[in-house]
């Protein structure tokens, strides 16, 4: 909103000049304040600074701003900015960042309260979550005990919005354009804030409603008024109310705004309950409507100067005539002289719309006059006029349901049309649905919203953190979509009356096969690259080749990269990324960057593999990687959840539980430290495309995507089987002795993470969707072709390291496999060829039994003494019977065998690993050897083929 020169004159009030009124000012060059530079400007000069900031890079890249001197004391840490080390204030900074009142509201408020002030809007501000800055000067510096109260007078300027951390004495805030963001600012011309004749309603705390009404003036005068309207107040209002709501759009923001104000103008009234229905009822006609985030904004609006009357006028601007209001009443002499100018015949058909004008006590005169001019006995003339009534009344009575109704789908419920009635209802629900609101995945009805992660908790706390995921409709949710669009009435002989939903059309609607809501395959919130073109998708909403509903994932700016490009784009990633991780290898560094990659990418793999970030020692910042990579893929903090190990069936239920919500990323933190990870349906997820199964509570199975980035933590931990060629392993080796003692140099992982976003989603989106438009050539090594071709391939192409040698690792160092050796080795030296039954292994592990003497007249004593190449030292061959019992005894263990010395449990193991080749150590070189079974006189035997 720009000053016009009438405006500016009626509201510069002040007694300094904008040319003279100095102010002074420190600044900052980052959040750690050890140094700082002090100037003093005149308010003009600032007000063009605000008007004309300087370009930076990020919002961290920013100065900070404070309206205040500051002495030499520091903190420990070595920072200036700190309320003891404040001296003289000069001026005002508030922050707003509830994301409701629009940067020209706070002007008009401002300048209607006759404050000198300057907002400017921070780098998160959008026109749908407004946020922004205030700084107001003073006519004379003060302390800091006297900021408080110059504060809650900016504050009352600005109806009570401001944000807590704006009564911090010390607080500065970021100034400057952020590159890339939308940059507004206004000026407001008036009196200096300290002699401003305000109320001081306070600063609340952090999760207190907000009052965001403008501030009081002539307050005695406006309560008079007041309650003359609310005297004139009936039921017939609210019909006409609901009648001029109809005619306007709930799409603007700013009437939006307007109409809250407005009716709120009956609240703390008998009405205020039926003014919130009436507004809340408006907003959902809206498709920006958010069920779960305004309606809560109603607690935020206070009456508007203008009253409930504001909402005729806007009506009225939108072409609105009210149906319900009475016909101009007429006088009798008027009413006479009309019919006398009518003929006879034109009298007949029109003479009860002329006596539905009339007050009730005139109507029989003129029924005397109608029956003299037209001849028709008086009684006729009463029998009609009753049916006009009744015709009347109906026609009153259906435009008050459709006012009632506020613009939804009027449905007469009939019992036997069930079915009928939920596609009815769902296409109304689709005709009304504002993006992601009414969605099918994994085969069930959903909508995506951002709100707790039911199941996991946050990083340091027992409660779910807020993140964007897929919300299952359940009959709740179900209901709140059917009464946004549709109303059902009940039809009885002469009316229709409203009733609640049925709640067979809400069961009718959740458990039919057939939907017409769009099927989606998954939520990403940020920009992603189509394997197949390379084509970088970064628009919100429904992308129809994959799938994919995209939520809070554009970025400008982003673009594939040349070669040089790229690497130069890997150097920034493992510099701003990973800044702050000690890695064991450069390979875990890249392994690192690639879990990024995969979580980018994930959603549009079919299979990949899963993210281990490993360590030696606690405290070596493995749940902050995790936390980090969820934090810029989602922009919100990670959830977190207990690996229920021992018990698949549980796993099983709390993967679908995860899974039916399409989160970004899965961890699985502080894994039992030294165990060996093993999980069947962990492994089966990240190499199938869906998991179908039972819903919780439900009779029907549900097949959902398994595209999300599952990941563990955990220390010393070791891979079962199934999981070396599933999991990329991450090891962190920090240098330090206690690195418990050592800090992160951004030791807010949220706020830090956050920064970097937008800058490390464009180096990592640049260098897939560069490979895939312009490299190429790298041959696949792994078992997952897709992923192989969107994370490693673009990874190596700049400059990364073949992040496959992982899998090859992890083999190396598999204890399994190495118990499988162990045992392949023991059975070799102790049987030498010779066939043998579970019974004899179960046997040799028994101390009891076996006490190194060989049976002479066995074939292995044979084979043992024979003298032999077999027989010569070599591997296993030279080691002693007991030695022998006690490496069987220890790798049936490793091979999860519950009881080494029980012949069943001793067969399970050895039929597991029956054709499985391993090496084995003999006099002649490394050769391949398996176990091979055969049935010999109903028994099965074995022996080492080597």
């Amino acid at each position: 909103m720009i000053d016009t020169p009438e405006h500016h004159e009626a509201t510069t009030l002040r007694g300094d000049d904008d040319e003279t009124q100095i102010v002074g000012i420190s600044n900052f060059s980052d959040l750690q304040a050890k140094s700082l530079k002090f100037e003093q400007l005149t308010w003009r000069e600032l007000v063009e600074r605000v008007a004309s900031p300087r370009s930076y890079p990020s919002k961290a890249a920013c100065p900070l701003i404070k309206l205040a001197k500051f002495g030499e004391l520091r903190t420990e840490k070595g920072s200036l900015r700190h309320d003891k080390n404040l001296q003289l204030i000069y001026g005002l900074e508030g922050d707003y960042d509830a994301g409701i009142v629009p940067i020209d509201e706070a002007a008009e408020r401002l300048r209607r309260a006759r404050v000198e002030a300057v907002i400017y809007t921070s780098a998160s501000h959008t026109e749908q979550h407004p946020r922004w800055r205030v700084l107001a000067p003073l006519s004379r510096p003060c302390d800091k005990q006297g900021r408080r109260a110059q504060m809650d007078r900016l504050n009352a300027a600005l109806g009570g919005c401001l944000a807590s951390e704006s009564n911090t004495a010390s607080q500065c805030y970021y100034f400057g354009r952020v590159d890339g963001v939308k940059y507004e600012h206004r000026h407001c011309s008036g009196l200096p804030i300290d002699q401003v004749e305000l109320g001081t309603p306070v600063i609340r705390d952090a999760g207190s409603p907000r009052c965001e009404a403008p501030p009081p003036v002539d307050g005695d005068a406006r309560d008079f008024e007041r309650q003359v309207q609310l005297s004139d107040v009936d039921q017939l209002t609210f019909e006409h109310l609901a009648s001029a709501l109809k005619a306007i759009p709930a799409d603007d923001r700013q009437v939006w705004v307007r109409i809250g104000h407005a009716l709120s103008f009956f609240k703390g009234t008998e009405f205020e309950a039926q003014a919130e229905r009436l507004w809340i009822g408006w907003s959902a006609t809206s498709n920006k409507f958010d069920a779960q985030r305004d309606p809560a904004a109603w607690s935020t609006f206070t009456t508007d100067r203008t009253g409930f009357a504001a909402v005729f006028k806007v009506a009225q601007e939108h072409g609105w005539a009210n149906p319900l209001a009475s016909k101009c009443t007429l006088s009798l002499p008027d009413a006479v002289t009309r019919c006398r100018a009518l003929h006879p015949d034109e009298l007949r058909n029109c003479w009860a719309d002329i006596a539905l004008g009339l007050e009730p006590s005139l109507v029989h005169s003129l029924l005397e006059e109608v029956s003299h001019l037209t001849r028709t006995p008086i009684s006729a003339l009463k029998a009609s006029l009753k049916l006009a009534k009744n015709e009347m009344a109906k026609a009153i009575q259906k435009a008050a349901l459709e006012s009632r109704a506020a613009g939804r789908h009027i449905i007469p419920y009939r019992p036997e049309d069930r079915t009928e009635h939920a596609y009815e209802v769902e296409k109304a629900i689709l005709a009304k649905a504002g993006p992601g609101r009414y969605l099918q995945f994994g085969g069930q009805l959903a909508r995506v919203t951002v709100r707790p992660f039911v199941g996991t908790r946050r990083v340091g706390t027992d409660a779910p953190p807020d993140i964007p995921h897929i919300e299952l409709l359940d009959d709740v949710g179900a209901l709140q979509e059917i009464e946004r669009v549709a109303m059902f009435v009940k039809q009885a002989s002469d009316s229709c009356n409203p009733i609640a939903v049925p709640s067979d059309v809400i069961d009718v609607l959740l458990k039919k096969h057939m939907h017409t809501a769009p099927v989606v395959s998954g939520l990403a919130s940020h920009p992603i690259v189509i394997p197949s073109n390379g084509d970088i998708v970064a628009a919100d909403g429904l992308h129809a080749d994959t799938g994919l509903y995209l939520h809070g994932a554009a970025l400008d700016q982003v673009h594939a990269f040349g070669h040089d490009e790229a690497k130069a784009a890997l150097v920034r990633l493992k510099k701003v990324f990973l800044e702050g991780f000690e890695f064991a290898s450069p390979l875990d560094e890249d392994i690192a960057v690639a879990g990024l990659l995969t979580g980018i990418e994930r959603k549009v793999c079919d299979t990949a593999p899963g993210l281990a970030i490993l360590a030696s020692v606690q405290a070596s910042g493995k749940t902050t990687l995790a936390r980090r990579t969820h934090l810029v893929l989602t922009g919100h903090d990670m959830p977190i959840t207990s690996f229920p190990d021992r018990d698949e069936a549980e796993l099983q239920k709390r993967l679908l539980t995860m899974l039916i919500r399409a989160p970004a990323l899965v961890c699985f933190d502080n894994i039992v430290d030294g165990m060996t990870f093993r999980s069947a349906p962990l492994a089966a997820a990240m190499t199938s495309p869906v998991l179908t199964q039972r819903i919780l509570g439900a009779s029907k199975d549900t097949s959902c995507p398994t595209n999300v980035l599952f990941c563990i933590t955990g220390n010393n931990l070791s891979l079962g089987p199934d999981e070396l060629t599933r999991w990329l392993v991450c090891r962190l080796q920090p240098g330090a002795i206690r690195p418990e003692a050592r800090s992160f140099r951004h030791s807010d992982v949220v706020a830090h993470a956050l920064e970097i976003r937008q800058a490390v989603l464009r180096d990592a989106i640049g260098i897939i969707a560069g490979y895939r438009r312009y490299g190429g050539g790298i041959a696949p090594a792994s078992r997952f072709p897709v992923w192989d071709s969107v994370v490693r391939q673009p990874l190596m192409w700049a400059g990364g390291e073949d992040i496959a040698q992982c899998f090859s690792a992890n083999a190396e160092g598999s204890e399994e496999r190495q118990a499988h050796a162990a045992l392949v080795g023991c059975l070799h030296a102790r049987f030498r060829g010779a066939e043998f039954t579970a019974a004899d292994v179960a046997k040799l592990v028994d101390f009891y039994v076996f006490d190194e003497r060989w049976d002479a007249d066995s074939p292995q004593a044979e084979a043992a003494t024979s003298g032999t190449p077999d027989a010569e030292p070599q591997g296993f061959l030279h080691l002693s019977g007991k030695e022998i019992s006690n490496a069987t005894r220890s790798a049936l263990h490793s091979l999860q065998s519950k009881d080494p010395s029980n012949q069943n449990s001793v067969g399970r193991i050895l039929r597991s690993l029956i054709n499985t080749r391993t090496s084995l150590a003999l006099p002649t070189g490394i050769v391949s050897a398996h176990i091979s079974d055969r049935m010999l006189r109903g028994q099965r035997v074995y022996r080492v083929a080597a």
